[in-house]
């Protein structure tokens, strides 16, 4: 057996966390289901707020060495034991960086549809306004940190960072490019520019001498995707430059 395929068959033998596994499937029965459309405004925040709270309690539940957390820096340290092999400690790493990318993806598949509120119910509770006023701000520093994990990732794994990137980057771009829609001159929107466009160099640097065409065609297409969300981003702030639109278009109301 070669070392790529041992690679591959341990990589795909890593536990995997059946709690936040359960928080994921939970997310998505309650928040995209059918019957999501009907709640109310109060509703759908309680429900994200109490998501959120089983994600929390889940995290602290995770021994220190491991626990995820939401703001990474560009350095990434991972804090493997220097005592264990080299194929061990691979495994470590691996675990951290798939808990830690799992966290933040369920992070922004809790957070992100608060974005679909518009003006709240007269009588909705000051707690639940809180809610609102930190959801948004949780899946962008949540979208910022997987880029940033990416961007390390693929020196690590090479050929098999193609599907980490494949799956995360798409679900990663969403709340940044909404969030510079919204607010295209804001203070973040260059930096958050920046890390969109990163994905440029993260998806040249995974190794294509051995993958088929198909999955070379497939993350140019992930590429490709969030590219053309840095020129509509680019091309708002334009609008605004040239008084073709209000300068904010908050679409969340406290």
């Amino acid at each position: 057996m070669s070392d790529a395929e041992d690679q591959t068959l341990w990589y795909h033998t890593l536990p995997r966390d059946t709690n936040l596994a359960r928080i994921k499937e939970n997310a998505s029965n309650i928040l995209c289901s059918p019957r999501a459309f009907k709640y109310t405004e109060g509703e759908l925040l309680a429900h994200v707020r109490q998501l959120d709270d089983e994600l929390e309690e889940w995290r602290l539940s995770i021994s220190s060495s491991y626990r995820p957390r939401l703001s990474i820096s560009s350095d990434l340290v991972f804090g493997v034991p220097a005592s264990l092999s080299v194929r061990d400690r691979m495994k470590e790493r691996t675990y951290f960086i798939n808990l830690q990318l799992d966290y933040l993806f369920t992070i922004i598949n809790i957070h992100t549809l608060v974005r679909k509120c518009g003006d709240f119910e007269e009588n909705l509770p000051d707690d639940l306004h809180s809610v609102v006023e930190s959801s948004a701000d949780l899946s962008i520093e949540a979208s910022r940190s997987i880029f940033r994990i990416l961007d390390q990732i693929v020196e690590l794994w090479e050929e098999d960072a193609l599907w980490m990137v494949s799956h995360y980057a798409p679900m990663a771009a969403m709340p940044l490019f909404m969030n510079i829609l919204i607010h295209p001159l804001g203070s973040s929107a260059d930096d958050d520019l920046h890390i969109l466009s990163s994905i440029s160099k993260i998806t040249r640097k995974i190794p294509s001498d051995r993958l088929p065409m198909e999955e070379i065609e497939h993350i140019q297409e992930i590429s490709e995707f969030v590219m053309e969300l840095v020129r509509l981003s680019h091309s708002a702030a334009w609008k605004v430059k040239r008084g073709e639109r209000e300068p904010d278009l908050d679409i969340i109301h406290t």
